[in-house]
């Protein structure tokens, strides 16, 4: 917003800019926004995530493995060859 004076020296009057329509989507003006910020410590929480998700698939296939072998339903036996 702008305030300006009339040429008849009369009190400032108070001028709305045209908004574009850049500044509707965006809080920046202008054809191109900024880049979006990176999110900090990206690399250590995909790091845990997948620490997390290998660990625990390995602890159900052991368990699963386990119950197949206790119920007889697989049972790993030795190749003649």
């Amino acid at each position: 917003m702008q305030i300006r004076s009339r040429g008849n020296g009369n009190a400032p009057v108070l001028l709305q800019q045209l908004r574009s329509m850049s500044s509707v989507t965006t809080s920046i003006p202008g054809p191109i926004p900024a880049a979006p910020m990176r999110k900090s410590l990206s690399i250590p929480k995909v790091s845990i995530c997948i620490f997390i998700g290998v660990f625990t698939g390995q602890h159900a296939a052991k368990r699963l493995a386990a119950f197949l072998e206790e119920t007889e339903m697989f049972v790993p036996e030795d190749e003649d060859d």
